[in-house]
């Protein structure tokens, strides 16, 4: 009688072990992945925001946005023999990518430094390549590389703190290059519609990037503030057309003002 009644107790305290076992068995192993995926974690311990790319549907502005933090995080490091590499972002509001590289530190080389303008709008997303830098030796740090293919570039890699950062900047580098083609090739419409004349001053309700066409892919030639007027002079689409004191025409959104 004992050992019945201990049968059964081992039974009760076995039960829920069996019933998740059987349940792994029963589940797919992909429906697991599914609800517990895992979070890719970088050198630091922080993990990254989802990197944009086509999967994604990030707009072009969140694109950027992500660009302007992380290849300043990503191609910023030191090496063991204390040389540093360094990237400061200068203007990301449109598909002209400005910022500079710094290296210092590195033994026989004296520091540098160097402006950098990448056009997106000429970059071909299907020739930008990213991950390990290529002839390198495998060692405790390897390092990761972006290449780029633009008439406006030289076909230099830029060094990112690994091969991870590396892949992460490349997609979402691809992923701004098609906005900004696409943008190049849609908004044509509206590139080319009239402009209404007008001439009024607006006063500004935020700041905005002044575009060289309306189109927010085009180049960026210029800032306007908030709590300024600006002189219009024409309407097209969603974009006033503004004119400088020093007769500089620009278009600035519409919803920057008044």
């Amino acid at each position: 009688m004992k050992q019945s009644v201990r049968s059964r107790e081992m039974s009760n305290a076995l039960w829920p072990l069996i019933s998740f076992v059987v349940l792994l068995l029963v589940i797919p192993s992909d429906t697991l992945s599914q609800t517990a995926p895992a979070i890719p974690v970088p050198q630091g311990g922080v993990p990254v925001p989802l990197v944009p790319t086509d999967t994604s549907k990030a707009s072009l502005k969140e694109t950027l946005s992500w660009l302007e933090k992380r290849l300043p995080e990503f191609g910023s490091f030191t090496v063991e023999t204390g040389g540093q590499t360094k990237i400061e972002a200068i203007d990301f509001e449109s598909c002209d990518l400005q910022f500079e590289m710094s290296d210092q530190g590195w033994a026989g080389v004296p520091p540098s430094s160097a402006p950098i303008t990448i056009k997106l709008g000429h970059v071909d997303p299907q020739r930008i390549s990213a991950g390990k830098c290529p002839n390198q030796l495998d060692g405790p740090h390897p390092r990761g590389c972006v290449r780029l293919s633009s008439p406006d570039l030289i076909d230099l890699p830029f060094y990112f703190r690994d091969p991870d950062s590396a892949l992460r900047v490349g997609r979402a580098l691809k992923h701004a290059a098609i906005l900004c083609s696409a943008g190049n090739s849609t908004k044509q419409t509206e590139k080319q519609s009239p402009i209404k004349p007008l001439n009024k001053l607006f006063l500004l309700t935020r700041d905005s990037p002044v575009y060289q066409n309306p189109d927010e892919a085009s180049s960026t030639i210029g800032h306007v503030r908030r709590k300024k007027l600006v002189h219009v002079t024409g309407i097209t689409g969603t974009y006033f057309q503004v004119k400088f004191k020093n007769g500089t025409l620009g278009f600035v959104p519409m919803a920057a003002a008044e």
